[in-house]
């Protein structure tokens, strides 16, 4: 998928260094293709 943002608003906010986005945001907005669940979630050790 592409993102749904103009490439300058990405570029301005990308320059800022108070933008954050949560990975369920960057799924909207088209950044990411997908959101996995991480191995670690359990508390389980990496192997």
């Amino acid at each position: 998928g592409r993102s749904t943002m103009s490439v300058t608003t990405l570029k301005r906010k990308w320059e800022r260094k108070d933008w954050w986005i949560d990975s369920d945001e960057s799924l909207k907005l088209g950044l990411v293709d997908e959101i996995r669940a991480s191995s670690l979630a359990g508390g389980e050790e990496e192997v």
